[in-house]
């Protein structure tokens, strides 16, 4: 993000112009936010300014554009004007563990209570109880898998999905180069220093780069060298 971006947001959203901003006025709010949590899009994401206190968000968890954290339901007036009772709603407490994904634009409403190692798909709507290790996505949200099952399909879609994205940055700027591949560089890179060096130059979205060098090391090319993928690449284009 440029500097002149940077302070027209700080301008604009002064709790929420960064990830960090909006950690701090969570955390000011006496919400808790763990550690490498991050705000993708912190100036359009939404929570109750009045109840941060009930937001608990844990380590590691990836928050997306457009999600919104809801506390409270204030549909109670309705029922006064109906029924004449004053039944005021207390508030619900969002509760969330360590390595949360939520997708895009979805919806956390209290109470709710989110294990850990959960994937949240996009526009979901989601309340009650997400247990540890699953993915869920709809609206309502819906139990989709185990967390070890969605790991065996991405790594039995990783090769697809890897010449999928290649062909797709030929088709738009002509050529493919290693640095356009991003993180998929890992599929055809020997594991040495070097390479070492050319991943920490890119940006780890809040994860631990030490971590994921850790797991580059730990993991084996899926092709010998850049030119055996692009070779793939090619054919049956």
């Amino acid at each position: 993000m440029s500097v002149f971006k940077e302070l027209i947001l700080k301008i604009l959203y002064p709790n929420k112009y960064n990830s960090n901003a909006m950690i701090k006025y969570i955390r000011k709010g006496k919400g808790s936010v763990g550690h490498g949590t991050i705000f993708f899009d912190p100036y359009n994401t939404r929570i109750d300014p009045n109840r941060r206190s009930y937001i608990k968000i844990g380590d590691y968890c990836k928050i997306t554009s457009g999600v919104k954290f809801l506390c409270h339901d204030y549909s109670w007036t309705v029922l006064r004007r109906y029924g004449g009772m004053i039944l005021p709603d207390p508030g619900g407490v969002i509760a969330m563990g360590n390595n949360v994904f939520v997708g895009w634009d979805s919806t956390i409403m209290g109470p709710c209570n989110i294990g850990d190692n959960v994937i949240i798909g996009a526009n979901s709507f989601v309340k009650g109880k997400i247990p540890s290790n699953q993915v869920w996505a709809g609206n309502p949200a819906k139990y989709i898998c185990d967390i070890g099952e969605y790991l065996v399909k991405k790594q039995n879609f990783a090769k697809r999905n890897a010449i999928e994205r290649a062909r797709h940055v030929i088709a738009i700027n002509g050529s493919v180069s290693p640095q356009d591949m991003g993180w998929i560089q890992c599929f055809f890179m020997d594991r040495n220093v070097e390479n070492e060096k050319k991943l920490r130059r890119l940006p780890s979205k809040g994860d631990e780069i030490d971590e994921m060098i850790n797991s580059f090391y730990e993991s084996t090319p899926i092709w010998r060298g850049f030119d055996e993928f692009l070779n793939e690449v090619m054919e049956n284009e």
